[in-house]
């Protein structure tokens, strides 16, 4: 994703504590994307995809957390959130897991 407000997202991850795993960013940055590039993880919100789940959204991926870190360009997020089903020796699971 682009034009993401990193600075307001740690924040948002930090007032939800409970919900990370992983809140890694560098302390001293202050509260410009261009501070942060390549140097964000978040992992965990759990508990939001649980409460979106109750209310009906339809989450398909085998997965019960996503984390997110932040790419090169200022504002730049990566969001993990699939999961590879198969067999990690088995060349057409590989494959499969290519496409």
């Amino acid at each position: 994703m682009l034009n993401v407000n990193v600075p307001a997202l740690i924040a948002d991850c930090e007032a939800n504590r409970a919900d990370m795993w992983e809140v890694v960013y560098p302390k001293e940055a202050g509260n410009r994307n261009e501070y942060y590039t390549m140097a964000v993880l978040l992992t965990g919100f759990q508990q939001r995809i649980k409460d979106k789940v109750a209310e009906g959204f339809n989450w398909i991926i085998p997965k019960d957390h996503i984390t997110m870190k932040t790419g090169l360009i200022p504002g730049e997020i990566s969001v993990n959130v699939t999961r590879y089903q198969g067999n990690g020796l088995d060349d057409r699971d590989l494959s499969r897991a290519e496409i």
